[in-house]
């Protein structure tokens, strides 16, 4: 094993081993290769990595790692018949990407390295992880490539596809309506109403025009928040639906997908259940956390949980 592993230089987000690691360079002048990085903020939606893998990166973005940017890597070449992913297969939490960049003391190729995490500070005897290479080809492009390495990463887990995906989610099936960011009603309604009002009345109107709409979708506006944004209790606020959301249900008729973000680190189940917590947020500790949050939010048509913020939990 080692002590005092990690690196301070760069707030966590280098790695102190590095294995695999690839230089940024086509293998000959006449083959381009394109590159697609799926890390950051959701999965890199916002601020997409894309561009020609060479020794200059030419990207919109560049090609970013460390805590917040790490992700699974996709090449493909010019006309998208044969593409690779990788990414770590185990200790993905304990995982970062980052890349080296050539400077007039090392002049070098620069490269994409995996390993572990920088902030890591101690590494026991006989630790170790894997990483997943895996290829497609004769088409499909990048969808199809992050399809078979998806699926080869449950294969790996012991984690069977169970059945097919539309047929089991309610929200794929049917019409919804979302009151997510960039919705009319996203952190609005209107002059002098609260959102049970609000919600009611929109799913009066779609009847009323024959919009067959049978789940909607509430976002972060409904629930107490606490330190740094994060959720102090997943409830709803009495001054956002004062019937509470099962009355809600019920004139409605729609089924709820729920929305969520980090747990804050004054959130009020840390009391009854352990939580990991950071100085900006906390995590579960235990499956018992989850079912029981389940199991206490049956009553109101509760359909998906949507576990939002990932890419900001330390």
């Amino acid at each position: 094993g080692a002590n005092n592993t990690a690196d301070t230089t760069q707030n966590g987000d280098g790695i102190i081993s590095s294995f695999p690691s690839f230089r940024m360079q086509p293998i000959d002048d006449d083959m381009v290769l394109g590159f697609a990085h799926f890390g950051g903020f959701m999965a890199a939606a916002e601020t997409p990595q894309y561009g020609v893998w060479n020794s200059t990166l030419s990207s919109p973005n560049g090609l970013s790692g460390g805590i917040q940017e790490t992700g699974p890597l996709v090449w493909f070449d010019s006309d998208m018949r044969n593409s690779l992913v990788l990414s770590a297969l185990t200790k993905h939490m304990a995982i970062n990407d980052d890349t080296t960049h050539s400077s007039s003391s090392s002049p070098s190729l620069p490269e994409y390295r995996i390993g572990l995490s920088g902030n890591i500070s101690s590494v026991p005897v006989g630790e170790e992880y894997a990483f997943i290479l895996t290829l497609t080809r004769n088409g499909g492009g990048v969808n199809r490539a992050m399809y078979e390495w998806g699926s080869r990463q449950l294969q790996y887990h012991g984690v069977r596809r169970r059945g097919d995906a539309h047929a089991a989610d309610y929200t794929l099936r049917y019409l919804g309506y979302s009151t997510d960011n960039g919705a009319y009603y996203y952190y609005h309604t209107p002059t002098g109403q609260n959102y049970q009002q609000t919600m009611v009345e929109v799913a009066a109107y779609h009847r009323s025009v024959g919009l067959p709409t049978r789940w909607v979708l509430l976002d972060s506006w409904w629930y107490f928040k606490g330190a740094n944004g994060g959720v102090k209790n997943w409830s709803a606020r009495a001054d956002v639906f004062p019937d509470g959301l099962a009355y809600v249900a019920a004139q409605t008729g729609w089924r709820i997908q729920a929305h969520n973000r980090y747990w804050s680190t004054d959130n009020v189940y840390a009391e009854k259940f352990p939580f990991s917590c950071s100085s900006y947020d906390c995590l579960p500790q235990t499956k018992e956390f989850w079912q029981w949050l389940f199991d206490a939010n049956q009553d109101w048509q509760l359909t998906v949980y949507e576990q939002d913020w990932l890419s900001v939990t330390q």
